[in-house]
């Protein structure tokens, strides 16, 4: 059973008032994974290559890549060459920020 089909089940239940014991049991279950999910980022490190300078690398297929600043504390943009370089290098703003702020 995926955790959307649990969820939408827990929404419908709570709005139908299907009181009972197998729906407080879900309620506390989904509440507990929500936590462990929500929680994960407090308890973890930040790797210590978000702290590494932007590196292009040397060969010649341009494309814009993402890098940790960590002066500014946010992700910016940069040319990365496409291949070499440093693991300071993510293909979204998003998923740079998600690694690398706190």
């Amino acid at each position: 059973m995926s955790a959307g089909f649990v969820f939408a089940l827990f929404i419908l239940s709570s709005l139908l008032g299907l009181e009972n014991f197998e729906t407080h049991a879900l309620q506390a279950s989904i509440s507990e994974a929500f936590e462990k999910l929500t929680s994960w980022k407090k308890h973890r490190a930040v790797p210590n290559y978000c702290g590494y300078l932007p590196d292009s690398g040397p060969c010649n297929f341009r494309t814009r890549r993402f890098y940790y600043d960590k002066e500014s504390g946010d992700c910016k943009e940069f040319t990365y060459n496409g291949c070499l370089g440093n693991m300071n290098n993510f293909e979204s703003k998003a998923s740079c920020k998600m690694v690398c702020i706190d």
